[in-house]
């Protein structure tokens, strides 16, 4: 019975691959990343002549399979919590950010989460968490602050967590020079 539903899965999962080729080439991209560098580096730890028996019994075991099913979980929970920080943007972003008192908290809560709303739903950030690389949609949302900033010079959240980062990227040494001169110097650190 356990057999017989462990087909069905694998008949299912190839039936799916043929109407999505795409994650079949990923796949055989990570079998031959496997079978070229991974049994190759494997094969060197060995003697020559224990390489094929070795082969073989890692072949019947449970261990590629049992090696696989331990990454799959492993990037699984990462992704788990990634999402978890994602949905938590704007929770962490009130907590992070100082405004005036005269702007009433429902009214900062509001706009945080409406802004993140809007910002998350890009095709450039969409892409950026997830390949969780979110470079590009920070260096554009601090660009972005620095622009806006009616006096960044003022504004010490500006200048640790938008001005600073880009000094050496965006932001030449001259100014950089000049921030050290003008503002105070636990702002740059």
């Amino acid at each position: 019975m356990k057999e017989a539903a462990a087909d069905s899965v694998v008949v299912e999962l190839i039936e799916w691959l043929v109407r999505n080729p795409d994650a079949g080439d990923r796949i055989e991209a990570v079998a031959k990343k496997i079978s070229n560098e991974v049994v190759a580096a494997l094969d060197h730890s060995v003697d020559t002549a224990k390489r094929a028996e070795r082969r073989k019994k890692l072949a019947a075991s449970h261990f590629w399979c049992d090696i696989l099913a331990g990454i799959a979980k492993t990037l699984n929970d990462i992704q788990e919590e990634i999402d978890k920080v994602i949905a938590q943007v704007p929770k962490l972003v009130i907590s992070a950010i100082n405004t005036s008192s005269t702007i009433g908290t429902a009214t900062v809560e509001l706009a945080v989460e409406k802004t993140w709303e809007q910002i998350k739903e890009l095709d450039f950030v969409k892409t950026a968490l997830q390949l969780h690389d979110l470079s590009e949609p920070v260096r554009a949302v601090r660009m972005l602050a620095i622009m806006i900033c009616p006096a960044p010079e003022r504004h010490e959240a500006v200048i640790k967590h938008c001005v600073k980062p880009l000094v050496g990227d965006q932001v030449h040494s001259l100014t950089k020079q000049r921030l050290e001169t003008a503002l105070p110097a636990a702002w740059l650190d």
